[in-house]
């Protein structure tokens, strides 16, 4: 019986300890995979790289003329140079609302900053920076997936908490 005095007390100290998911977005995040329409395009996996890099090369190769087939091993290195770039892409995400978003390009760095707005119910986040988006979100402890449609084409970006 007096077990039962605990039970309230207990509960109350359970959901004191859940975070939401504003207070779990908090922090840095690395880019981790990109899908366009459900197919590959970036992942910080060396295997899936090489995989990446094979099927872009094998399409690109089919759309050359016979004269430029000799490229492929440039091709390949100018590839494994943007994988390399973009695995460096950041996303964080401050207690007061705002983001920072770092990429690069070729050597330099390009940052963008910005207001979010967090829908936990809808699981949508809107990011305000020089150009509006907004994301469908899954958030676990150490995954954000955020999905997109633009342009007719489904956005998938990945990324692992730094």
């Amino acid at each position: 019986m007096r077990y039962l005095i605990l039970l309230p007390f207990m509960f109350l100290v359970f959901t004191a300890c859940q975070k939401t998911d504003r207070e779990k977005l908090n922090g840095m995040w690395l880019i981790s995979e990109i899908r366009v329409n459900g197919e590959q395009m970036f992942s910080t996996e060396k295997a899936e790289q090489q995989k990446i890099i094979d099927r872009v090369i094998n399409e690109q190769m089919a759309q050359l003329p016979p004269e430029a087939q000799g490229q492929e091993a440039m091709m390949r290195n100018l590839f494994s140079r943007q994988m390399a770039i973009s695995a460096k892409t950041t996303l964080e995400f401050k207690e007061d609302g705002t983001f920072v978003s770092i990429r690069y390009n070729g050597s330099s760095q390009v940052e963008t900053t910005g207001q979010i707005t967090l829908d936990e119910a809808k699981k949508e986040i809107k990011m305000k920076s020089d150009s509006d988006e907004q994301f469908t979100y899954e958030l676990k402890e150490e995954l954000l997936k955020l999905s997109n449609y633009s342009d007719g084409e489904k956005i998938e970006l990945s990324f692992r908490r730094k």
